[in-house]
């Protein structure tokens, strides 16, 4: 029969032994008074345990720390359950704020704090065996955050490591590396080919000899980005997974460009326009309307238009020209209506290519001539739903609104910071994601229907707040055409301690087991997006959309 569970697994894969005396200390330190009086820690760490039950592998520390609130909360120990969240949240902070200096200066060069980065060193420098390099290297970051420090040079890190080593016993020879920058080391590696830059998130392997140059590039200007042009409470945010920028990486241009060709304009006059702002915008994306002449020039058009480090999105109404974007291999876009009235074998023949996707948003006050031939969005955040949830526990009371405006509001700000750096016009557009909002519903309405009335109103609630926040910022909020937001949602799960399988959904669209939205989704989602596959395959699907009286009475 399995023992109670033994093993934790830290956020950064490690595991180590589970220790109920530490996680006592830490809930006394965090409660503080909030607990009737001693020996309540223990009982409640033995509680824990107990309600862990039985398992052979490792349990994750983000779920013993959700399970501590919220067995306080049954405990009615509320008070309890906000000075731990409280404390958690504090603790992240002061690791989050944390800029290591190297030796060349106090403001050379600067990176976030990063404790598996020191306890790599120890291994290669020292030969310390794995297990006694992270315990090093929890030590030197408990006592830096126990200090409330947002500055310390490497040297400084070298000798507190020095100073653990030696009381426990270890060889203390001075650490020759520095722990931040960009190293001999890792350019080495980039520049060999091995791996390419991370930008914040895990090295991608690839092929030998791949070009590095626009990876490099990237990962350099989100470094700056972090450190140069954002606040402290915008990095500590970014760092905590409160929300994300997708492309941090490149910040200096317009995430998406949308381009439509107007009716005077002629189909070589259009295609050398696209030409020309094809390297303005991180996305390209071209609407191509049904009822123009479109002749071999706009059918190859994707061909030629596809680069390294740009996106092409294509969009039509026009089935025809959608059938031969998709069968030559091409990604494209059609509004939900005009497939909806399209013939069936037209219907089929798109679905089949599994190439089409199907967009859908509810009627708005068209852009200007001018917004409609070429429509700008500056830059993109994606707000991490899920962790506020998890955070709040419960839609009742403030505590979800709160820790969602928190987040929300600092993404704004982020977002007007880039903007004006980058040189971007007054009030420029942004485009805020939700990341994890299916996730986020099904832990604040557990039990509910994603279908349901309160889960609706949920969604309009987080819409509103989002609107609010932008204008409060000076940003105009911009739903339709979203840029695609890439592996956003996977690293943010990986922050909030979840593999990436476990990756959060990217935007408004509730989906069914089918993977079409729910009903409930047309009534609250400013803008949605699902495979035409799926609509095929649910004859009556159209018949969810509402009509635009409907849409005015929500």
């Amino acid at each position: 029969m399995p023992r109670l569970v033994s093993r934790v697994r830290k956020r950064d894969g490690s595991e180590e032994s589970f220790d109920g005396p530490r996680l006592a200390d830490s809930l006394r330190a965090a409660v503080d008074d909030a607990l009737p009086d001693d020996g309540w820690a223990e009982q409640m760490v033995e509680s824990i345990r107990v309600q862990l039950g039985p398992r052979e592998e490792a349990v994750e520390t983000t779920e013993v720390a959700r399970l501590v609130v919220k067995t306080l909360r049954s405990c009615g120990l509320d008070d309890a359950a906000r000075a731990f969240r409280s404390f958690r949240r504090a603790v992240e902070r002061a690791v989050a704020k944390l800029r290591v200096h190297t030796r060349q200066g106090r403001d050379a060069r600067t990176r976030p704090w990063d404790r598996g980065r020191l306890a790599l060193s120890l291994v290669r420098d020292r030969y310390l065996e794995s297990a006694t390099a992270r315990r090093v290297a929890a030590l030197v970051e408990r006592r830096l955050v126990m200090a409330d420090l947002s500055h310390v040079t490497g040297r400084l890190v070298s000798s507190m490591a020095d100073n653990e080593c030696r009381s426990l016993g270890l060889r203390s020879d001075p650490l020759s590396t520095e722990f931040v920058g960009v190293d001999r080391r890792e350019l080495r590696a980039w520049l060999g080919g091995d791996c390419l830059p991370s930008v914040f998130g895990a090295p991608q392997v690839g092929p030998e000899g791949q070009d590095p140059r626009p990876a490099l590039g990237e990962e350099l200007l989100a470094r700056f980005a972090v450190e140069e042009v954002l606040s402290g409470p915008q990095s500590e945010g970014l760092a905590l997974g409160m929300f994300a920028l997708p492309m941090l990486g490149d910040w200096l241009r317009p995430v998406r460009v949308l381009l439509r060709r107007q009716p005077e304009e002629g189909e070589q006059d259009f295609w050398d326009r696209v030409r020309v702002e094809q390297s303005t915008a991180r996305e390209l994306q071209i609407f191509a309307p049904r009822g123009v002449d479109w002749g071999r020039v706009t059918v190859e058009a994707p061909r030629w238009l596809q680069g390294p480090t740009q996106r092409l999105r294509l969009t039509t109404n026009d089935l025809t020209l959608a059938a031969n974007w998709a069968e030559a291999g091409h990604w494209v876009q059609i509004p939900a209506a005009s497939f909806a009235h399209g013939a069936r074998d037209m219907q089929a023949l798109l679905a089949g290519t599994q190439r089409v996707v199907l967009s859908w948003s509810p009627p708005r006050r068209l852009p200007t001539i001018e917004e409609r031939r070429l429509e700008v969005v500056q830059s993109c955040a994606v707000v991490n739903l899920a962790r506020a949830a998890l955070e709040a526990g419960s839609w009742q009371g403030p505590e979800f609104q709160e820790e969602l405006r928190e987040s929300v509001e600092l993404a704004c700000r982020s977002l007007q910071a880039l903007a004006r750096r980058a040189g971007a016009v007054e009030h420029a557009r942004v485009c805020l994601l939700p990341g994890g909002l299916a996730a986020s519903m099904q832990t604040l309405f557990p039990g509910e229907s994603l279908a349901g009335d309160r889960v609706r109103r949920a969604v309009l609630t987080v819409r509103s707040l989002f609107d609010r926040c932008a204008t409060d910022a000076g940003l105009r909020l911009e739903h339709a055409a979203p840029p695609h937001p890439g592996p956003t949602g996977m690293r943010l799960a990986e922050l909030d301690g979840l593999p990436p399988e476990k990756a959060y959904d990217c935007d408004w669209s509730l989906r069914s087991e089918s993977g079409l939205p729910v009903p409930a989704a047309f009534h609250a989602a400013p803008w949605l997006e699902f495979p035409a596959a799926a609509a095929l395959e649910e004859v009556s699907w159209h018949r969810h959309i509402p009509k635009p009286s409907d849409l005015a009475g929500s």
